[in-house]
């Protein structure tokens, strides 16, 4: 069975079957795709950081680079405790 997409109707009433494999489809796609809550993350990535603040991404960036939040590089992209960012927050 296909993805749903957003441009596909989840629901035919001409089909009552439909609605059932658009149901299966749809909890295959979350469990593929499971959502875990920023807050319970061990590390957090810079769209996590940005999501908690509201502050940009350049910002946070420019933060790192300045040594004013610590955070390491993995596989290319930037990585920061909840409490560095935490830290950094209170501090300004």
């Amino acid at each position: 069975m296909a993805p749903i997409s957003q441009s596909q109707p989840l629901v035919s009433m001409d089909d009552p079957s439909s609605l059932i494999d658009s149901l299966i489809a749809l909890t295959d796609a979350i469990k593929s795709n499971p959502v875990f809550p920023i807050e319970k993350k061990l590390l957090l990535t810079l769209s996590d950081a940005q999501t908690l603040t509201g502050l940009g991404k350049a910002t946070l960036k420019r933060a790192i680079k300045e040594g004013q939040l610590k955070a390491i590089r993995l596989g290319g992209s930037w990585r920061i405790k909840p409490a560095d960012l935490e830290g950094y927050i209170n501090g300004l």
